[in-house]
């Protein structure tokens, strides 16, 4: 003779829906995106491009003007800094949404060694920065000219 047991009470099932909203729930809060906020850090979405001559970075940078935004590689690391301007609002108003991300950031890449960092530009048009870094020529073999010295004639015994 087989006995079955069954744990499952009626309510069961509808207890376990319930259970498994929360998690969703819960899993859902902890992948959602931090809500903008006037202190929060920022970066600007990027797009890193490299081709034959060398590599392109593209910055979405927009309310970004063109002074508050600084271009530098050193050392083999190519740093992007840039601050976009808080809205002023005007005496007597108040802010009725705040959602662009304001403040400071700063990006980093490491440049490999065939980069140049004397072919480095940087163009800002329409809210987009581009920076271009240029690759360093390889090097080309070189043939030389075997030169041939003529031996010095020994000296003579009767001298």
């Amino acid at each position: 003779m087989t006995y079955r047991v069954s744990l499952m009470t009626p309510a069961m099932p509808q207890t376990m829906r319930g259970l498994r909203r929360e998690m969703d729930r819960a899993f859902d809060s902890l992948l959602a995106a931090p809500a903008a906020s006037a202190d929060a850090a920022w970066g600007p979405a990027t797009d890193v491009v490299e081709d034959d001559a060398g590599w392109t970075i593209v910055l979405d940078v927009p309310g970004v003007a063109p002074d508050a935004l600084e271009v530098l590689a050193e050392d083999r690391t190519l740093t992007i800094r840039g601050e976009r301007a808080a809205v002023v609002v005007p005496e007597g108003a108040r802010s009725a949404m705040h959602e662009r991300r304001t403040g400071a950031f700063t990006r980093q890449f490491r440049l490999p060694p065939t980069a140049d960092a004397e072919q480095l530009s940087a163009e800002l048009a329409n809210g987009v920065l581009t920076v271009r870094i240029g690759k360093v020529a390889p090097a080309q073999p070189r043939r030389v000219q075997v030169q041939t010295l003529s031996t010095p004639s020994a000296p003579r015994a009767d001298d």
